[in-house]
């Protein structure tokens, strides 16, 4: 497809090649997603144009290269990316036109993405000063992480969030709902195996965070030991779960919290 497009010199300079795409499902269309994901933030976590906004798991910009439209100074993004190609390509096509945008490196371990990171999760120290941002957004980050490295996770977007600034994140929950519908086999992901709150796929797998599951009674703990109150939890289609406004562009289930 890519070969395709250079042909026919039609390539829009904003949207990476589809050989360098690594997040999103497969076949997702690139612009279109990203304007998904950009509507929920506007629905479920207030974003605006003056918002201050941190994206964590920033991938290759999909949801950057549409918010380019709508965050204008004194609004700002960030994007945090543990795989580097993903943030080289952000810094090379959207930061010299939107200097407002600005796109780190995390070098974190993740057995799925980065194999190769030299720190852990458990152990990462968010780049960003406290209380900096009014929206932090998560889409299909924790569905890759295991418990230590979650807990840290939110413990650390508290800190950087603003009194009263909105988390938005995606998990895989399990709780009664969900369950019966995997019994069912009614959704796209069966797990099989418990360990604490976490569910896998199945026991003693090579790479874990392939996908990872998370008791709801454990997420809205969390958010709450860590001064974030549960606003809305919205059920995708991954479990069987029929579309909404707030899980279509992404499929997974979505948390909303906000900072004490």
């Amino acid at each position: 497809m890519d070969l395709m497009e250079r042909l026919r010199r039609d390539h829009d300079d904003m949207v990476p090649p589809y050989a360098e795409r690594f997040t999103g499902y497969a076949g997702c269309d690139y612009i279109e997603s990203g304007l998904g994901l950009l509507q929920v933030l506007v629905s479920y976590a207030g974003l605006q144009a003056g918002s201050i906004m941190l994206d964590i798991g920033s991938g290759i910009g999909r949801l950057a290269v549409p918010l380019t439209k709508l965050i204008t100074p004194p609004g700002s993004y960030d994007g945090l990316e543990i795989v580097e190609r993903g943030v080289r390509w952000c810094s090379t096509k959207i930061t010299p036109g939107y200097p407002h945008f600005r796109f780190t490196h995390a070098d974190i371990f993740n057995a799925e993405y980065n194999p190769g990171g030299t720190v852990k999760a458990a152990e990462y120290v968010l780049p960003y000063d406290d209380a900096s941002f009014d929206v932090v957004c998560l889409f299909s980050v924790f569905t890759h992480m295991l418990t230590a490295d979650v807990e840290r996770y939110v413990t650390e977007i508290s800190r950087v969030l603003r009194p009263g600034g909105r988390l938005a994140a995606t998990f895989i929950i399990i709780n009664d709902e969900t369950t019966k519908s995997m019994q069912a086999e009614n959704g796209i992901y069966n797990f099989t195996y418990q360990e604490g709150p976490q569910w896998l796929f199945e026991e003693g797998m090579s790479c874990p965070e392939l996908a990872v599951g998370y008791e709801e009674k454990y997420v809205r703990d969390l958010y709450a030991s860590n001064g974030l109150d549960v606003s809305g939890l919205y059920l995708g289609q991954w479990s069987g779960q029929p579309a909404t406004s707030a899980t279509e562009p992404h499929g997974q289930d979505l948390v909303v919290g906000i900072r004490r």
